[in-house]
């Protein structure tokens, strides 16, 4: 219910660990089993347990698929396809054709460093979706800057410009050998406008 509150594309889910950002995730999908394919993406230790909470919380059993390496074949028409960060940039091209309903990103911290190949692909990936979920315990780690990729994948009409949002909410400036966006600025507004998902 949470994704028809907010005119997002999304949501973040950032529970404290052990509140059940699987479980709220997994009741989500199984009220819209409209929305398929679904894919997940992971840290690889934890597919097999992804896998594990679908059968115990989706009641009507979707076709799930875990991707183990790049050289798998990815089946068609399942409902959920499990894979993990490592291997999503290797199979890109062949996840976009699917033209995914939602995508989640579990620890979406992954998606902080936004020249990385997995972070790349999961924008792609997620652009393409019609919804995306974000779970992460600690969402900003470090600085806001490191949260901006998620955002403007659940949000992309409120953050559409990282440059912007580097200037607004990460103290940006220029240095002279090019912009640091390193610091926080304006953090009582950010927090207003994430509030909502």
């Amino acid at each position: 219910v949470f994704l028809e509150m907010t005119p997002t594309r999304g949501a973040i889910i950032a529970d404290a660990p052990g509140l059940g950002k699987t479980i709220q995730t997994l009741g989500w999908l199984s009220i819209h089993p409209e929305l398929r394919p679904v894919i997940v993406v992971v840290p690889a230790s934890v597919k097999k347990n992804w896998e594990v909470e679908i059968e115990r919380w989706i009641p009507d059993k979707p076709s799930v698929q875990i991707i183990m390496t790049g050289k798998d074949k990815i089946k068609p028409k399942q409902d959920i396809y499990i894979i993990n960060y490592e291997l999503l940039w290797k199979l890109e091209n062949k996840l976009l054709k699917m033209s995914p309903s939602v995508v989640v990103f579990d620890e979406c911290t992954y998606l902080k460093e936004r020249k990385a190949k997995r972070t790349k692909a999961s924008i792609a990936l997620g652009r393409k979706a019609k919804y995306v979920i974000g779970l992460s315990g600690t969402p900003i780690l470090n600085r806001p800057m490191e949260f901006y990729n998620i955002l403007s994948l659940v949000s992309p009409e409120q953050f559409p410009s990282w440059f912007k949002f580097g200037v607004r909410y990460c103290n940006g400036y220029n240095n002279g050998y090019g912009w640091q966006f390193r610091g926080s600025s304006n953090t009582k507004e950010l927090r207003s406008l994430i509030r909502p998902f």
